[in-house]
């Protein structure tokens, strides 16, 4: 055997055995040639594998690498090398540099049919067209590939809610399984929060808080969740914000409900500030207050009867008497109206005597009152 194939065979045995983990490992064809690794011919990745892309149904996932200073690029995914889908050379308009560019396509059989894990691709790239697939290239980082979905059925759904006005509303809510994690957004009677001003906040689970609840915020609220595969809706729960009454401050005392006596005066409230509403709790206490009130009376006086006619005088008078005693006035009260004694003739009018001196309080006629 020749040297020359000795030497071949040594050094195929020595490339095969290298560590291409990282584009830090390159080792290229170009070294056969007896260029330096160092040169300005090595290739490198100007764009990787993302991390993560989503087979969306039945659309296939696009795996795309670009690379200067080189002149092949082909693709290792779950083990297995692929052929470009499409590869093509492009300029970059700002630097005027040559950028190789290419990409593969990943159909959901090839995911579906591949039991080893996650399945990956990354990118090679070669500034030879000589060499076998993955010996003297750099190796970029690989990305997974997933197939999209979103399952209906949520964790956690909102229950019905009842919240007092100003406290705090958390409404629970864990979405359905699905890959990518579903972005979690609520809706208010059918129409979607802006959670952007702060007053809607959502958890990192997915909750929906409302630091200082309003009586605004009453309504029919449902949980939603969406990726790249779907978008799915709880039930929806309603939120009842209630206020419990407060009383409304004491009016001024009434007027005495008598003159004089014994009587009462009050000062009522009512269970309006706030009035209870959907459902909250009344008022506790009296709405209205009573105080005994009066004084004492002032008391008129009224007459007593008559005392009987006095005997016929010589004069031919008689007279009689009554008392301001039925009952006598008092604490004020007035006297009574009239005169208290009465005068006549007794003999009917033949007796032409001087008539009586009437006496009394009033100097009025005397009268048969």
């Amino acid at each position: 055997m020749g040297n020359s194939v000795i030497w071949k065979l040594l050094w195929s045995i020595f490339i095969a055995n290298l560590d291409f983990s990282s584009t830090a490992d390159f080792f290229s064809d170009s070294a056969l040639l007896g260029k330096s690794r160092f040169q300005d011919d090595t290739p490198k990745f100007v764009q990787e594998p993302d991390d993560s892309y989503h087979i969306v149904r039945n659309k296939p996932a696009t795996v795309e690498c670009k690379a200067i200073n080189a002149v092949r690029i082909n693709f290792r995914c779950a083990g297995q090398f692929m052929e470009p889908t499409h590869m093509e050379n492009i300029v970059d308009q700002e630097t005027s540099t040559k950028i190789l560019s290419a990409f593969v396509n990943v159909e959901r059989a090839d995911v579906e049919e591949y039991f080893g894990g996650d399945f990956w691709c990354e990118c090679f790239a070669y500034n030879t067209n000589i060499g076998l697939d993955g010996v003297g290239g750099i190796r970029s980082k690989q990305g997974t590939i997933e197939i999209a979905y979103l399952r209906k059925r949520f964790e956690r759904e909102p229950l019905m809610t009842r919240v007092q006005v100003s406290k705090t509303t958390q409404l629970d809510c864990l979405p359905p399984e699905g890959k990518p994690l579903p972005e979690v957004f609520w809706l208010k009677d059918n129409v979607e929060i802006n959670t952007k001003d702060g007053y809607y906040i959502v958890s990192n689970t997915g909750d929906l808080l409302i630091s200082q609840t309003q009586l605004r915020d009453m309504g029919n609220y449902t949980c939603g969740a969406k990726n790249l595969a779907a978008r799915r809706l709880s039930e929806s729960a309603s939120l009842i914000v209630y206020v419990d009454g407060s009383w409304s401050s004491w009016s001024s005392w009434t007027e005495c409900s008598v003159k004089c006596g014994k009587g009462e005066t009050r000062r009522m409230r009512t269970c309006t500030n706030p009035a209870p509403l959907n459902g909250g709790a009344t008022c506790v206490g009296d709405s209205v207050q009573t105080n005994p009130c009066g004084s004492i009376c002032p008391v008129d006086g009224r007459w007593g009867a008559w005392s009987s006619w006095s005997t016929c005088s010589t004069e031919c008078q008689h007279h009689r008497k009554r008392y301001c005693n039925d009952p006598p006035a008092k604490d004020g009260g007035s006297y009574c109206i009239g005169n208290d004694l009465d005068g006549g003739n007794c003999t009917g009018g033949r007796c032409r005597g001087k008539q009586i001196e009437i006496i009394g309080p009033s100097p009025t006629n005397p009268t048969n009152a």
